[in-house]
């Protein structure tokens, strides 16, 4: 059988001539049922040709009027007794079809991702002036992942320096006059006082310089956009510039368009075909599906669905993305 593509624009009844030349080819061969695929754009469209096709059948069968009918006799070149036989013999065979059950599934854009995350956010208000590593880089505790801008912090730290210094002269000098003059005790005490004060100044400003270094609290992978993103970009407190993933605990985000109607019950199964290797699918379990819809990568509304990972491979990793296959109900036709 030869592969047909009707192109038409809408409503010039492709619908129509989909739903004849599948009657024609199953009253000329009734068990080819099995090698036939109709395919059209929309859920719409294919409940229709699907109607269409049974409706005809069986007012073929039932000897009722069909505009079907001579049609089929001329192009078959049989008698109308003979396309209405084949029409029951294949109303029969197709409604022992529908008897089956199958499985509903939905196809939805997924990508890998770590259940157990921790956010890396801006420490302070600044700039940031460059991301340490790559992105989704493997990192362990206490290497320094960004760093910001230290311009300012630097002079400041460089004028407290060289006044503590002067403050430290000072106050060796003001001792040695307490020995000489116990007058100058007096003085000793202000100096002195001066000199405290200057070394809090160095040493709080010598923190916050360590505070500029954004550092790991755990080993992980670093994930986040791309650094010339980052770089001279401006951030507030607590801004988030990143997540500090899990790699040992692998899950799979998704989502699925708000039009499909599976269900998507808790703890269905997922099977995941990554981009990178389609033919080494992992499996998941779904864990639970957002009752509100966000906007997808994709631009489309959908509802945000995350899942466990129950056999990861040796090819999963975070970031990695494709398409998931999230099972649903068992249905008839």
């Amino acid at each position: 059988m030869r592969a047909r593509i009707l192109n038409a624009s809408a409503g010039s009844g492709k619908t129509y001539q989909l739903a004849y030349k599948y009657v024609r080819d199953v009253v000329e061969q009734p068990g080819i049922y099995r090698h036939i695929l109709a395919v059209t754009f929309t859920n719409k469209a294919t409940e229709e040709m699907k109607s269409r096709i049974l409706k005809e059948i069986h007012l073929l069968a039932s000897g009722q009027p069909s505009s079907y009918l001579d049609n089929l006799c001329r192009e078959l070149s049989l008698d109308a007794a003979t396309v209405r036989r084949r029409a029951g013999l294949v109303l029969l065979l197709l409604l022992l079809v529908m008897l089956i059950p199958i499985r509903e599934y939905t196809l939805v854009p997924a990508e890998v991702i770590s259940l157990n995350s921790e956010v890396i956010a801006a420490p302070s208000d600044g700039v940031i002036h460059q991301m340490k590593v790559p992105p989704n880089t493997p990192v362990v505790a206490g290497q320094v992942l960004a760093e910001l801008d230290d311009t300012t912090l630097k002079n400041r730290l460089a004028i407290a320096q060289a006044e503590l210094a002067t403050a430290t002269v000072n106050m060796h000098q003001a001792s040695q006059q307490a020995i000489e003059d116990p007058n100058a005790r007096a003085e000793l005490a202000l100096t002195e006082g001066k000199w405290r004060e200057q070394k809090v100044q160095v040493a709080s400003l010598q923190r916050e310089l360590e505070k500029l270094s954004i550092r790991a609290r755990s080993s992980g992978v670093f994930v986040y956009t791309d650094p010339d993103d980052w770089a001279g970009r401006p951030v507030q407190t607590g801004e988030r510039i990143g997540l500090l993933a899990d790699p040992t605990k692998l899950g799979v985000r998704a989502w699925a368009p708000a039009a499909e109607s599976t269900n998507l019950n808790p703890h269905a199964a997922m099977t995941v075909f990554l981009k990178v290797a389609p033919l080494h699918p992992l499996t998941a379990r779904l864990d639970y599906a957002g009752y509100e819809t966000v906007e997808a990568p994709n631009g489309v509304a959908s509802y945000l669905l995350r899942g466990t990972v129950t056999d990861p491979s040796s090819a999963a990793r975070i970031g990695l993305q494709g398409t998931a296959r999230v099972s649903g109900d068992w249905s008839l036709l």
